[in-house]
């Protein structure tokens, strides 16, 4: 064998198939990566809480309903000013209520914070006089610990009631860079 049937015949054939192994071994890295990622999300999107404001229950309901109080932990439910909000869970995954917080002060729950699949839950927060209430945020997680922020809206009409809505990742990101 003469030295240009060596390359031709064994080190051109040799190159290739290593050449031809990497690129398929980074395609199936890259491949690996992108289905790990997906799985992630949908995993993260079958737990997440999809939580909606009602604006009013049937009379006949609201005595099984669960009540929710949150407030300043310094102060207890001394508080005189308490809007409501009625919340319902779906069938997706169990929500765990966090926090809510103004421009000024953070309130948390008092007792339980577990708002169970498929079911409503009234929540009360004893507002000190004189809060704002033009912009607030309810934090919300699910079991994994994946964080959400809902946008709260107040308004008044008989009784204080407040109406929720997710806020947008356009507006997380910019906060996050705040």
């Amino acid at each position: 064998m003469d030295r240009s049937e060596i390359i031709v015949g064994i080190i051109i054939p040799l190159i290739s198939a290593l050449l031809g192994g990497f690129v398929t071994m980074l395609g199936v890295r890259i491949t690996i990566k992108a289905e790990r990622k997906k799985d992630a999300e949908n995993k993260t999107l079958s737990v997440k809480p999809w939580i909606f404001s009602l604006f009013k229950a049937e009379k006949k309901n609201m005595d099984s309903i669960n009540e929710i109080f949150f407030g300043d932990p310094e102060k207890g439910c001394t508080q005189g000013f308490y809007p409501y909000i009625l919340i319902k869970n779906t069938d997706n995954g169990i929500c765990i209520l966090k926090r809510f917080q103004t421009k000024t002060k953070v309130y948390y729950p008092y007792h339980t914070d577990i708002v169970d699949k498929n079911s409503i839950v009234k929540i009360n927060i004893a507002f000190e006089e004189g809060e704002d209430l033009k912009e607030f945020e309810l934090y919300v997680s699910d079991v994994y610990g994946n964080q959400y922020v809902y946008d709260v809206d107040y308004y008044s009409k008989g009784s204080a009631c407040l109406s929720i809505k997710e806020k947008s990742k356009e507006k997380k990101k910019n906060e996050a860079k705040k």
